[in-house]
């Protein structure tokens, strides 16, 4: 077993290790409970830092390209500083660089960020995700076949985690891009994919606190309950029955215009899609962070980790807010 920095090489007792009993997964040390003031702060100074970019790209969607350049390349390179501490050689520039160059590549085929048509149409988002997919897949490509060609196959889980990585962070921030320039009100629907995870996992949080006792995955993510699950779902359903109906379908009028029933039923459906792909975000970046043996990807906001560590869910909620938009508007 590899030690952790610091450690003198002693065999610990298993209590000092969280969770207890035998695991698959490198044991992780226990940190202090972050102080919910800190906590606080800082998720107050991070919406604030992230309203800069979001609330002026309402009339530049351009200006969020900056932000998603920054999630790219920071969270990359928080994904290839985790993976190296689980001991895999991998070139540390490859993640976050093709990250970095994945967010602009919509642009070659949507006008380089113009709107030029006036009548929407469903084959936008495929037009615009045609290409960052084959640019992507000829990353992924080169990813695996340069580090076999120079250094033969015991390079192999590197390079496979150079591909992951690649996956992890450039697709969802594509997705993004996409939502934003090519459907209708694109603006409203990236809030919307940004936006509900923050308010399912705060849900989720301060519900798993109060009244949390039944774990879900003690193994991956000790704190997560299914008390939590289920009020991270309320909470993202909540959302939606206000959202929808209120902003998010008259700023879609124009394209569609549902019945009342019918928003009510979308805004269910969205709530409770959104909340659990939420929460499998968050999963999945805690079984990346355990198979790293990390507690956080990073420590750049203080309380929370690092900036994968705060749109882990919404990796998730970026490609199904295209899908659902396209639902909406009857594709």
């Amino acid at each position: 077993m590899k030690n952790f920095p610091g450690d003198t090489g002693e065999v610990k007792k298993l209590s000092e290790y969280e969770p207890s009993g035998e695991s698959q997964y490198e044991p992780v040390r226990k940190r202090p409970p972050a102080n919910l003031k800190t906590r606080v702060i800082t998720a107050v100074i991070f919406v604030l830092f992230m309203a800069a970019f979001l609330i002026p790209a309402y009339w530049q969607p351009w200006i969020s390209l900056i932000l998603f350049a920054l999630i790219a390349f920071i969270g990359g390179s928080e994904f290839s500083t985790a993976m190296r501490m689980a001991g895999y050689s991998h070139k540390p520039w490859v993640v976050p660089l093709c990250s970095l160059i994945s967010v602009f590549t919509p642009f070659i085929t949507i006008g380089f960020g113009k709107k030029e048509y006036i009548i929407w149409s469903p084959a936008w988002p495929g037009m615009a995700m045609l290409f960052p997919v084959l640019l992507i897949g000829l990353m992924v490509i080169l990813a695996l076949i340069i580090p076999l060609i120079r250094r033969g196959v015991q390079i192999l889980s590197g390079a496979l985690v150079s591909v992951t990585g690649i996956i992890y962070v450039s697709f969802p921030l594509v997705f993004g891009v996409v939502i934003l320039y090519t459907l209708p009100a694109g603006w409203f629907w990236l809030l919307t994919a940004i936006v509900t995870p923050w308010i399912s996992d705060t849900a989720a949080y301060f519900t798993g606190t109060l009244i949390g006792s039944h774990k879900i995955f003690p193994r991956i993510s000790p704190n997560k309950t299914w008390e939590g699950f289920i009020g991270g779902l309320l909470g993202s359903v909540v959302a939606m029955m206000i959202w929808l109906p209120l902003v998010l379908a008259p700023q879609s009028e124009h394209v569609v215009a549902p019945s009342t029933g019918l928003l009510l039923t979308f805004a269910v459906l969205f709530g409770v899609l959104l909340g659990l792909f939420s929460q499998l975000g968050d999963l999945f970046a805690s079984a990346l962070k355990r198979w790293a043996g990390v507690k956080d990807f990073g420590n750049i906001l203080p309380g929370h980790g690092g900036v994968l560590d705060r749109f882990d869910s919404a990796f998730f909620t970026l490609p199904l807010t295209l899908l659902l938009g396209l639902l909406y508007f009857g594709v």
